[in-house]
């Protein structure tokens, strides 16, 4: 066991857990500033010192804490992917309208957007890859684990690519043939698509004939 230095004391040693509690607090300030920053800004765009003027720390301690600005984007960004929990309790009869209803409920208005932050990073060769790999691994693999039977997987991608699209003309371009429409229509014909992605012979010769 390594020895306390002779000129330490007790009181030093209580500044631990208070030193924890501030770095908790500077990264939870870093990640929410670097949300921020990238709601806004493609990743090449923010830079370190914008996130860590926002944040109202030193720039260093993002190497600290994150080890660096793709450390920083994975942290804030790639980990707000996940699959919603609370759609795995529905029946597969019920599923596919609980996706509609959850696909359309509205987002709480907060700086932090993730579908900008998809839009704007996506083409970024660093960060791009970095969202298509938390995305999968975090939404369409699960949602596809769940589905389960034939071509899961690719009926995940189409069930969130047409949630994606819906975001996109509702959220971001606010599309009146999206934001004027009849709430109730739009669950009822969301619905019935996302039936379709989730039938097992989605693609297949029969479903295609029907």
């Amino acid at each position: 066991m390594p020895r306390r230095p002779k000129n330490s004391t007790l009181a030093d040693t209580n500044t631990a857990p208070e030193k924890k509690r501030n770095a908790q607090l500077t990264r939870e300030r870093l990640i929410a500033a670097a949300q921020v920053c990238f709601t806004h800004n493609s990743f090449e765009h923010v830079g370190i010192r914008d996130i860590a003027e926002k944040a109202g720390v030193n720039s260093t301690l993002i190497a600290r804490y994150f080890g660096s600005k793709q450390g920083l984007f994975e942290e804030a960004i790639c980990t707000q992917f996940g699959f919603p929990e609370e759609l795995v309790a529905n029946t597969p009869a019920e599923f596919g309208r609980a996706l509609a209803e959850w696909a359309l409920a509205p987002h709480p208005e907060t700086e932090f957007k993730l579908l900008l932050a998809l839009i704007h990073s996506a083409p970024s060769a660093v960060a791009g890859p970095l969202l298509v790999k938390y995305f999968d691994k975090r939404v369409v693999e699960p949602m596809a684990k769940h589905i389960g039977g034939e071509k899961a997987l690719l009926r995940s991608g189409m069930i969130h690519a047409l949630t994606l699209g819906m975001s996109v003309m509702h959220d971001v371009m606010q599309s009146k043939s999206l934001t004027k429409a009849n709430y109730n229509a739009m669950i009822d014909l969301f619905t019935k698509l996302f039936e379709t992605c989730l039938t097992t012979d989605f693609g297949s010769k029969k479903s295609a004939n029907r």
